[in-house]
């Protein structure tokens, strides 16, 4: 090998162990395919798109025995935030989704009516509606706000695949300069954490990322590290339908303007 190949070949793998060092995100080891109900091994599918539907869990279910033994039961999700009615908690759980998704190509098919099964429960009784379920349930270590799983159907390894729970044992706010250590935890920035991880992304080391390991005070913003990591999975946004439509309408009209202009050229 002479030097000039010597000097590119060790330029390349200079690039790829800086590529390898910036990327901080980690991710598991399913996501959401296109549609209801299905999900798909990352392997050969990252930078696809995907989708999944989300439901709010009602009180009193508990995990299917099928699933986890857990004595857990869930609550009423609207306390949360202090009650009376859940709005506030679905809206922050439909701003984290939408976060998400307008950074990739993820589509959030929307909130649903639960299946009203337990956690965990097979598809035949509706534990699969919506794809994601979230609640409010008790039983958590001493220190964890909440827990997640990735992505799943019940063909893969079960349909407690998605779901998150919130701890409704300590204090939840909705403040985006809630500091670490006050004793309060901002909703929105859990929400948004454990949406990553029921999209399909792991911890980050970047400590700036909303996937860091652990609560470190409120952060309402996507990192780039992120970005990077949701787009490994789901590929870059989808343009919206309107979105698209212009961009058609705007090269159409611009193959217009350039024809015209040649006619008068010509003539």
């Amino acid at each position: 090998m002479n030097i000039n190949k010597t000097k590119s070949f060790l330029s390349l793998i200079t690039v790829f162990v800086l590529c390898i060092e910036a990327q901080a995100f980690s991710l598991l080891s399913q996501k959401w395919n296109t549609g209801l109900n299905t999900a798909q091994p990352m392997y050969n599918n990252l930078g696809t798109p995907g989708g999944a539907s989300w439901s709010i869990m009602p009180p009193g279910l508990r995990f299917s025995p099928n699933s986890l033994s857990s004595a857990s039961v869930t609550s009423d999700f609207g306390l949360l935030l202090g009650g009376p009615t859940t709005i506030e908690e679905i809206t922050a759980i439909s701003w984290a989704i939408n976060t998400w998704s307008v950074a990739c190509g993820f589509n959030n098919l929307g909130l649903v009516i639960d299946g009203n099964s337990n956690a965990g429960a097979s598809e035949a009784l509706f534990g699969h509606i919506g794809d994601i379920r979230i609640g409010a349930i008790n039983g958590f270590p001493i220190g964890t706000q909440a827990r997640s799983w990735g992505p799943s159907t019940q063909a893969l390894t079960g349909t407690i695949g998605g779901d998150i729970h919130f701890n409704n044992e300590i204090t939840w706010v909705d403040d985006p300069f809630a500091a670490p250590g006050s004793g309060v935890y901002d909703f929105h920035t859990s929400a948004l954490h454990e949406v990553g991880h029921a999209l399909g992304l792991g911890h980050s080391t970047d400590v700036n990322s909303v996937m860091r390991l652990g609560y470190n005070g409120a952060n309402r913003t996507l990192s780039e590290d992120d970005i990077n990591g949701i787009r490994t999975v789901y590929g870059a946004p989808v343009p919206e339908p309107i979105t698209s439509l212009i961009g058609v309408a705007g090269i159409a009209f611009a193959a217009f303007i350039k024809r015209k202009n040649s006619k008068t050229k010509t003539a």
